[in-house]
C-alpha cells in the first residue's frame, strides 16, 4: 500500500473514532458507596466515575395539592403546598442505563431499566 493512502486511512480512523452508545450496568453496591459493573462484570465503576440524574437520587420536591373533602354534608375546598421527599432510588440488583462521556472514563447514570419479556 502506498504511504499516502495508508496515512489517509489512519487519519480517517483517528478522526472518526467510534464512541460507545448507551450501556446497561448492574448495581452491585448501594449508596453511599455505589458501585456499578459493566461489560459482564469486567469493569467496576465507582462514584468517582459516575454522574447521577435526579431520577435516580432521593430528592425533595415542592408539590401543591388542590381538591375538596366532603365529611357528611359539609364540603371543604382546600389548597395545600408542602414538600415531598422521593426516596425511590437505585439499589443493589437494579439494572441502569449509562451514557459514557466522550473520553469513556465517566458515565451518566440515567435511570433504572427493565427488560420485558
Amino acid at each position: 500500500m502506498d504511504y499516502d493512502v495508508e496515512l489517509a486511512r489512519l487519519l480517517k480512523e483517528r478522526n472518526n473514532a467510534k464512541h460507545e452508545s448507551a450501556l446497561i450496568g448492574s448495581v452491585v453496591s448501594d449508596f453511599p458507596e455505589i458501585k456499578i459493573v459493566i461489560y459482564n462484570g469486567e469493569v467496576l465503576l465507582t462514584k468517582k466515575n459516575l454522574y447521577f440524574t435526579n431520577t435516580v437520587l432521593s430528592h425533595i420536591r415542592e408539590v401543591e395539592l388542590t381538591g375538596s373533602i366532603k365529611i357528611k354534608e359539609i364540603t371543604e375546598n382546600f389548597t395545600s403546598t408542602s414538600e415531598l421527599t422521593i426516596t425511590d432510588t437505585i439499589k443493589k440488583g437494579d439494572q441502569v442505563m449509562l451514557i459514557p462521556t466522550s473520553n469513556l472514563q465517566e458515565f451518566f447514570v440515567i435511570d433504572i431499566v427493565k427488560k420485558l419479556g
